[in-house]
């Protein structure tokens, strides 16, 4: 995607070890928001993502968020599993994903 401006990686999952390649290949500015590392996000998979972008602007860790935290509106079948979401956390997942975006786009 020769035009992309930002790859937003949002607590990123690779269980099956497909992600290096593409990653590896991505060109574009990379930013990836990630939960702490735990069964449901592949035991911190995005961060071994994160360390494959050749373009990586930023890595950030939310303390005390679950995977269903980076889906909005997440669901019974994440939150059963994973935990519930917190509306709080998922504020600051917004708010940092929608930066991302405007720095991006600024550029």
């Amino acid at each position: 995607m020769p035009r992309l401006a930002l790859w937003l990686g949002l607590d990123p999952v690779d269980v099956e070890g497909i992600s290096e390649p593409a990653a590896r290949a991505l060109r574009a500015p990379a930013v990836v928001l990630r939960a702490p590392s735990a069964p449901c996000n592949a035991f911190g998979s995005a961060k071994r993502i994160a360390a494959w972008l050749p373009n990586r602007r930023s890595l950030e860790r939310f303390e005390g968020a679950s995977h269903c935290d980076f889906e909005k509106p997440s669901n019974w079948r994440c939150e059963s599993v994973c935990g519930a979401a917190d509306p709080a956390i998922q504020a600051r997942i917004v708010e940092e994903a929608a930066s991302a975006v405007r720095t991006a786009l600024a550029q």
